[in-house]
């Protein structure tokens, strides 16, 4: 091996000792105009950047966003923070100024020119605060002040003398925070310790001081904990940062305080423990950002520090200018450059860092993790305690195996080699001499017996020996039909799978059991296995690297476990690993991680992996390749944070052709009707990545995917608020939420402008209003016209029907006295005359009116019941029932309404009969319905049809039903009328029928 490996190799094992550390991200800014950066803040999805003459703001992909025009020429600014709609700005010697996003100028809001008090000292060093009432800020060194914006005044104030004591400095304001759970009281940190403010008194009330008296182990003070720059409160504490003591936990009721330092050894112990700022990252770490070193994470817990940087790797922190805290990590400038620290995905895996690209990885029992690698197209093999150069290769590796503590066995398809110490041999093989049928295909080595087992294209299985160092060759028929793809033992027994079956034979090799892949019902046609493995006596694992991961019962063939590339936002599966009853699984999309009670969580390209092979378990480490790359990931069933989703960001916005700057609301004239946007998926971290997907509510609710680079574009937009809603996609993290991206309105024309549309709509409510009177006043003078008119051919049609009725009724009455007198019984005909007369003065009366009441009705009824019981002799007899809740005097009904029912009862249904006829009438009410019932015991409907279908034929039914439905249509209400046979034993037993019309009453 050259000298140039041998030092490229060394490099390699210093970096793999070190701690892992978060992915770096370098954004040079390509514009000259900016010039050097000062200061640097976080807020509202932007990233804002302070130079020597301008603001300006990067949206997380690229700095083709800039705005700013020399605003602050002249300007020394000493600090930033931003708003909704703009940035604050604490200047030198101008006060407090606001930078207005939208109208891109610099305006001084507290200026005395508003009515604002002129302030004692116009240095603003650090905004300490902003909200909807005010900004506290520093001012000058001894002091802070809060500008209230509702009103015209700017409260200072003082706290270089506290109880009349000077500090001589130690109380130079470095922040501001809320006092946990009291409301009118602030927290304020100095350099040298914590003043608490009572805002209702407008004093300070107490003073905590970073004193030795107050350090809990007096031995650790330096001096510098009087040095804050930077606190985090937490609960009823606050931590504390310092230039040069460290981090100070200190507790707000007692003021007594902790001192936590790292011990990594730097370089400059001058800097060892200035800690510049502080900052939350979750419920149990802060972020710390070192002078020197980088940024640490503390753990609350543990009190333990980790290194996420590399100080040698960057070794850019010392010219650190300034520091923010952006979601994921940590953003700081370096001249006309910044730096973003991904913090998302430390603690997951160390990248063990190599100039050569490595190859394999292997782990032999009894043995430490080995790995091969290439420099310059030169093999090297590494176990972390020799280097065994190897010649230029141009094959690929079927497998490498330590036998023993110097030797080590490195095969390709066609050569075996013998590494013993630094020695090089081959070591032959029987099917070697049969070509590309002897080609070697799997390998299988077993440190415990010592025995290398070979699988080859078309010459069967060989096995050698490397204690007696002899080769037997196994080449029964079912071993040479297909090539020998992988194996694997289990006791005595062998799992052989060749291209399309599976062979189950003794240690010999002798088939115990062979099963055609076509037999297994779920297994994928034309698989191609890569590897299987025992999963007990009676199961197998078989893998194929398109096809997925299959558990197959022997016994009877069926899959109990399936996991398929393509279910998995993949479209291979290299090379996997069972561990712990989860499987971790290296695919063309990242690693894989599927738990038996977990959801499967795959780790890709959000995780900068891509793709991962070579996976294999040391211990509780695993180690795999991804990108050539050697990653060992040291707790793989405990991840301890995820990766930023990429959101969607407008690169640019185009208003028919014209450059417009992209603001939350924007309001466009209507010629303005082609918009054209560029979307991007990006964040701080990973610029530029992941698909966009698109919606323009108002138009359709509907995702659009952009393509590529292609821009979103719409035209010919009608007046109105159209907003955009975008969101992004990551194959391993999937989509995230949806982002507002922009609310546009567009103006319509004047002529559909509102005052426009109520003038005209005011005009021609006037004149339709005119018209509609005039119109409504014909109709209703016809609709008048018209319904007296109906209403009189609906009086004259009913009295038509009575009418009708009268004659009827009379023909037949004459017809009973006809045969009395014939039959010469003068006495009956007398008394029937009499009833008859009586009754036809009834109907006289009635054949002018509209309606009678229910009991004249029934009077008139009875009436008729008699006169009929006089001609038939009095063959029958009737019985009337009225509801108890009727009161038939204010109850209306159309006269002989229930008459010809009666009729059709006696003449049809009684008088067949010789003796023991009887009739009934019911009226009651339901709902707001009269219910008529005429029961008779008589013959039936079809008898008396038989019998009497040419003695008579009634006319008073089919009047009756005219008459309902006359009175139907005239009231609006249900009016008819059923007939329904009876029947006894299946015989006859007479006919009931219903009369259903609507319920009257005379006061109604």
């Amino acid at each position: 091996m050259n000298l140039a490996s041998l030092r490229i190799l060394l490099l390699w094992l210093f970096f793999s000792s070190l701690s892992s550390h978060g992915q770096v991200v370098e954004f040079e800014i390509q514009n000259d105009n900016i010039g050097f950066i000062s200061k640097l803040a976080y807020g509202h999805n932007r990233l804002w950047l302070v130079s020597e003459d301008n603001i300006w703001f990067h949206n997380g992909n690229d700095f083709s966003v800039f705005e700013g025009d020399s605003v602050l020429r002249g300007i020394t600014v000493l600090d930033v923070a931003p708003s909704d709609s703009g940035i604050w700005i604490g200047t030198l010697k101008s006060g407090l100024g606001f930078y207005h996003l939208q109208k891109g100028k610099l305006s001084w809001p507290f200026a005395t020119e508003r009515g604002y008090p002129e302030i004692p000292y116009p240095r603003t060093g650090i905004i300490l605060s902003v909200s909807d009432t005010g900004v506290w800020a520093q001012i000058h060194h001894f002091g802070l002040g809060f500008f209230d914006l509702r009103k015209t005044e700017i409260t200072f104030f003082e706290t270089d003398n506290i109880n009349g004591v000077s500090q001589r400095g130690n109380h130079i304001v470095s922040g501001m925070f809320d006092y946990p759970n009291q409301p009118r009281q602030k927290i304020i940190t100095t350099l040298g310790g914590v003043l608490i403010l009572d805002l209702h008194t407008q004093t300070f009330f107490r003073y905590l001081p970073t004193d030795r008296d107050h350090l809990v182990g007096h031995a650790n003070y330096s001096g510098d904990e009087s040095r804050i720059r930077d606190a985090i409160v937490s609960d009823d504490s606050i931590y504390l940062a310092t230039w040069g003591g460290g981090l100070l936990h200190m507790d707000l009721k007692s003021g007594f305080y902790h001192k936590y330092t790292h011990s990594l050894d730097l370089p400059s112990t001058g800097l060892k423990h200035n800690i510049a700022r502080i900052y939350p990252e979750s419920d149990s770490t802060f972020l710390l950002s070192h002078i020197y070193a980088g940024v640490f994470r503390f753990n609350k817990a543990s009190k333990s520090f980790h290194l996420l940087t590399d100080p040698l790797a960057n070794p850019l922190f010392g010219e650190a200018k300034d520091w923010t805290y952006i979601p994921g990590g940590i953003a700081w400038s370096e001249n006309n450059k910044f730096y973003v620290l991904d913090t998302t995905h430390t603690n997951n895996w160390d990248i063990l860092h190599a100039e050569g690209k490595v190859d394999a990885l292997w782990k032999s029992p009894h043995f430490p993790l080995q790995s091969l690698l290439s420099i310059n197209d030169t093999l090297i093999w590494k176990d972390g305690i020799q280097v065994i150069p190897v010649e230029r290769y141009s094959d690929i590796i079927s497998g490498v195996y330590r036998i023993d503590s110097s030797r080590v066995l490195l095969i390709r398809p066609n050569m075996i080699r013998l590494y013993t110490g630094n020695q090089l041999s081959l070591l032959e093989f029987p099917s070697s001499k049969f070509g590309t049928a002897g080609e070697i295909v799997t390998t299988h080595f077993e440190a415990v017996t010592q025995k290398l087992t070979l699988g080859t294209k078309g010459t069967g299985i060989h096995q050698f020996d490397f204690r007696t160092n002899e080769w037997r060759s196994y080449q029964n028929p079912s071993l040479l039909e297909f090539w020998i793809k992988c194996m694997d033992r289990h006791g005595d027994r062998w799992c052989v799978v060749t291209e399309n079956s599976i062979l189950l034979t003794n240690s010999e090799f002798a088939p115990l059991q062979s099963v055609n892949f076509k037999e297994i019902a779920e297994l994928p046609a034309g698989m191609i296995p890569n590897g299987v493995e025992w999963v007990d006596e009676s199961h197998i694992r078989l893998f194929g690297k398109e096809d997925g991961i299959y558990v197959i019962q022997l016994h009877n063939l069926q899959i109990s476990e399936k996991y398929i590339p393509t279910d998995y936002h993949s479209t291979r599966f290299n090379q996997y690993c069972f561990w712990n009853d989860t499987y971790l699984i290296g695919t063309d999309n990242g690693l894989l991680k599927i738990g038996r009670d977990s959801s499967p969580v795959l780790f890709g390209p959000s995780y900068q992996l891509q793709n991962v092979n070579h996976l294999v378990q040391d211990g509780n480490v695993l180690h795999f390749v991804n990108g050539r790359k050697h990653y060992r990931w040291t707790s793989p069933f405990t991840i301890s944070r995820s990766p930023l989703l990429s959101s969607p960001i407008i690169q640019s916005f185009r208003a028919m052709g014209k450059s417009i700057h992209p603001i939350n609301e924007i309001t466009l004239q209507p010629s303005q009707n082609w918009l054209e946007w560029q979307i991007v998926a990006s964040n701080f971290h990973n610029p530029n990545k992941g698909d966009v997907y698109v919606q323009l509510k108002g138009i359709s609710d509907n995702w659009r995917k952009l393509n590529g680079e292609e821009n979103f574009s719409i035209s010919n937009l009608d007046p109105g608020t159209y907003i955009l809603n975008a969101k992004t996609y990551q194959s391993d993290l999937g989509f995230s939420p949806v982002y507002n991206l922009m609310s546009v309105r567009i103006l319509p024309e004047w002529y559909q402008r509102w005052w426009f549309y109520l003038l005209m709509m005011i005009t021609v409510g006037a004149a339709a209003y005119s018209i509609y009177r005039y119109r409504i006043a014909q109709i209703e003078r016809e609709q008048r016209i018209e319904f007296e008119y109906k209403d009189q051919l609906r009086s004259l049609e009913m009295r038509m029907l009575r009418v009708q009725m009268n004659p009827h009724f009379i023909f037949n009455a004459l017809n009973s006295v006809r045969y009395y007198i014939l039959k010469e019984d003068k006495n009956t005909a007398s008394d029937y005359l009499a009833k008859f007369s009586k009754l036809l003065r009834f109907i006289l009366n009635l054949s002018n009116q509209e309606n009678v009441s229910l009991h004249e009705e029934i009077q008139g009824v009875k009436n008729y019941i008699e006169f009929e019981q006089i001609r038939f002799n009095k063959k029958f007899t009737f019985e009337i029932e009225i509801g108890t809740d009727l009161n038939t005097q204010q109850i209306v009904i159309q006269p002989m309404i229930i008459q010809p029912f009666i009729e059709n009862a006696i003449w049809h249904g009684l008088m067949p009969l010789e003796t023991n006829g009887h009739l009934k009438l019911s009226v009651q009410k339901e709902g707001n319905h009269l219910i008529i019932t005429i029961s008779d015991n008589g013959v039936g409907r079809e008898s008396a049809l038989s019998k009497n279908s040419k003695a008579h034929k009634s006319f008073g039914l089919s009047i009756t039903a005219e008459r309902l439905k006359s009175l139907s249509e005239m009231k609006k209400r249900e009016a008819k009328f059923e007939i329904t046979d009876l029947f006894e034993d299946g015989e006859p037993s007479g006919t009931r029928v219903k009369i259903t019309m609507p319920y009257e009453s005379s006061h109604s």
